[in-house]
Formats: C-alpha cells, structure tokens, sequence
C-alpha cells in the first residue's frame, strides 16, 4: 500500500480507551456507594468503634492486557468479516487479492512519515520557537489532524518537542522545542 491506513489503529485505541473509562468509571462509582453507605451507617452519639473500618473494594473488575488485546482481535476479525462478506456480495467474479503485512515495512514506513514530520515541525519551531495545533492543521481534514496529532506524540516521546495545552477552556496544544541543555 502506498499510502498507511490508520483507521484500525485509530478503532483499537478508541476502543482501549473507552474499555479503561469504563473501568474508571466503575471504581468510582463503587467507591460512592461504599462511602455513602459508610456515612449513612455512622451513628455519632454511640461510643466509637474499637476498629476502624478498612477500604477494601470486593468488586475490582481487573482486565490483562492479554484479555485486551484478545477483545480488540475478535473486533477486528468482525470489521474484517464483515468488509469481506460485503465485497464479496459486490463481485462474486472478482478474485479477493491476497494482502500480507510485513512488519519491517510498516516500521520502515512509520520511520519515515514521522522523519518527514520531523522535518516540518522543527522548520516551524525554527521559524518561530512555538506555534498552537490548530494553527498547524487548519487546513486539513480530519484524518490528517489525527496522524499530524499521533506523530508529535511520536516526537513528544523521544523528546524532540514539548506539548502543552493552552488554558482550561481552550483545548488547543501548544508545540514547542525542547530547550537544548549543555554540560
């Protein structure tokens, strides 16, 4: 393929997220009950108790990472069924081409899309030491933020840039360099 397909990545991690809201969510949730049932229970003009109560949650729902990346296998099998059943119901006479992922090439690939990345985004720090996201892809669809939001996470990672979000009500991200240090 010439050009990467980001959309199953963008699912997996969409899902992944929304898996660990949940999750999150459910803790807290736990967590408002149990203590207003603590609270409720209290009766202030008794004698304390001799032993205090510890938290200790008895419905901690834990997910491996095997059970994960399982889930999100079986989603893909199913997006990837049903794309399959859809096109063969199109063309019954058309041969389905064979498609082999070859890791090496995706690396390669991801290697050079985030070193031309790299390329643009310190051209601009250069140009004026820093700039907003939005500013940046303004003229871009939706897919392309997306990619030019994952690969400053790429230089964000190994510390080529610095990412901060500006103010509590705008949700813009300033880029900025990171400053060179001297020993």
């Amino acid at each position: 393929m010439e050009f990467l397909d980001l959309r199953l990545c963008g699912s997996a991690a969409l899902s992944s997220a929304l898996i660990y809201r949940l999750k999150v969510e459910t803790l807290f949730i736990l967590d408002k009950l149990k203590e207003s049932q603590r609270r409720s229970a209290v009766d202030f003009t008794q004698e304390p108790p001799l032993l205090l109560e510890m938290p200790f949650r008895q419905e901690v729902y834990s997910t491996s990472l095997e059970d994960l990346v399982s889930t999100l296998e079986v989603i893909l099998e199913e997006i990837i069924r049903g794309k399959r059943s859809r096109f063969e119901k199109q063309s019954m006479s058309m041969l389905e081409p064979v498609v082999s992922f070859e890791p090496d090439k995706f690396l390669v690939k991801i290697t050079e899309l985030v070193e031309d990345f790299r390329v643009k985004v310190l051209a601009k720090i250069k140009e004026s030491g820093h700039f907003l996201f939005s500013e940046f892809t303004r003229l871009s669809d939706p897919l392309e933020k997306a990619q030019c939001f994952i690969f400053l996470l790429f230089l964000a990672m190994e510390g080529t840039i610095r990412l901060e979000q500006t103010g509590d009500n705008n949700d813009d991200i300033l880029i900025a360099g990171v400053p060179v240090t001297t020993i």
